[in-house]
C-alpha cells in the first residue's frame, strides 16, 4: 500500500523514541520490530488496555510518560509512536 523505506528511517532517528502499546492491541507486534530498529528506543505495553489507548484511557498513557520520563529537558526530545504501520 505504502512505499516507505520505514526501517531506514527508523534507524536513523537519533532521539529517544517511546513506544506504547495497549496489551490486547492488534498492532502490539509490529513494536518489537521497529523497537529493535531504534537507536534510543524503549517500549511499554500497558496491561489490560487494547487499541485506541490514547482515547480510551489518555490517564493510564499520560501515567507511563510521567514515569518513565520524570524530567523532559529542552535538549530531549519525546516521540510517542501508537501504531506503526
Amino acid at each position: 500500500m505504502f512505499d516507505q523505506p520505514f526501517a531506514k528511517q527508523l534507524s536513523s532517528l537519533e532521539i529517544p523514541i517511546l513506544l506504547i502499546s495497549g496489551e490486547h492491541d492488534t498492532l502490539r507486534a509490529s513494536l518489537e520490530p521497529a523497537q529493535a530498529l531504534l537507536k534510543h528506543g524503549s517500549m511499554k505495553v500497558i496491561p489490560n488496555q487494547g487499541p485506541y489507548i490514547c482515547d480510551q484511557n489518555p490517564q493510564v498513557v499520560a501515567d507511563v510518560i510521567k514515569v518513565i520520563y520524570p524530567v523532559i529537558r529542552g535538549d530531549i526530545m519525546l516521540i510517542i509512536l501508537l501504531f506503526i504501520l
